[in-house]
């Protein structure tokens, strides 16, 4: 496991240890809102996870596609499983894909189900791990409607607008986390999120993206789409670095620079273990 990987999973798995319920999760529909916007060969899709620690133990699933209205015809899907996905050292937590689906004007609707896990107490025992009987899984299906037209506003992530429907967002009441006994059966995760029977209203467009964040997306999925196997986009991409400067980066000093990066990473990974081991310590 390269060192960034390591840091990452050990800060996840502080962040599980650390959250402490009742909590108030929230997922939502940043982009698109319900607007028009001109045809563009990478529309981003942008979805946020508020309290994003506190998602851990709800294995939260994010299936999406876009449909043509008012046909609902298919031109686009995805799927992503945030089981383990979420970063929790980041909250929001924004998770970002793109269509390239929407280049031809018309009247979209972008359809997204999320399901999250849901547990309940054994009555008649005094332990609290669960088996797969007390383990559920819930789900929320809701859109987003859109529009395509020439001379309509570009595609700007900064500039959503600050007012949007509720359905494009869902929010949880989390009262606690229980263990789990059967982690196989809940995605490898050992714990469980029991939810009120009430929930919240989310506040969707209570969230806007900094010129920096929105910057950064486009740029990765920029990035994304310009390095697939078997690219569809056709817009601008970044430079690729040259071959010889590459090879020069890869070669020089290799022997010198392999002993002194593993001896840092392995100081590095101590420390990086005791100033986990404090945090979680609190």
């Amino acid at each position: 496991m390269h060192l960034p990987s390591l840091l990452q999973a050990l800060a996840w798995a502080c962040s599980a240890v650390a959250q402490t319920y009742p909590a108030t999760v929230e997922f939502d529909v940043v982009f698109p809102r319900n607007e028009t916007y001109a045809p563009t060969t990478l529309m981003p899709l942008v979805f946020a996870f508020r309290n994003s620690p506190a998602w851990i133990p709800l294995i939260p699933l994010l299936e999406w596609s876009i449909r043509i209205l008012p046909t609902g015809e298919f031109v686009d899907y995805g799927a992503t499983d945030l089981a383990w996905g979420i970063n929790t050292t980041t909250d929001p937590y924004f998770k970002f894909v793109s269509s390239q689906a929407l280049t031809v004007e018309g009247n979209y609707m972008l359809v997204w189900t999320l399901a999250y896990g849901n547990c309940t107490a054994d009555p008649y025992s005094d332990f609290e791990i669960l088996d797969i009987d007390y383990l559920h899984v819930n789900d929320t299906t809701n859109h987003t409607s859109f529009s395509i037209a020439k001379g309509a506003q570009a595609v700007d992530l900064a500039a959503a607008s600050s007012s949007c429907p509720a359905q494009q967002g869902m929010a949880l009441n989390v009262t606690t986390a229980l263990k789990v006994g059967v982690t196989e059966e809940w995605k490898r995760r050992d714990v469980c999120g029991v939810l009120a029977h009430q929930q919240p209203s989310p506040k969707p467009c209570a969230l806007q993206l900094d010129t920096a964040a929105a910057s950064s997306i486009a740029a990765a999925l920029t990035a994304s789409a310009c390095s697939a196997p078997h690219p569809r986009y056709t817009g601008p991409c970044p430079p690729k670095p040259t071959q010889s400067t590459s090879a020069g980066t890869r070669t020089r000093g290799f022997a010198t620079a392999r002993l002194t990066s593993s001896a840092g990473i392995a100081v590095l990974i101590i420390h990086a273990l005791v100033f986990i081991g404090l945090v979680c310590s609190f």
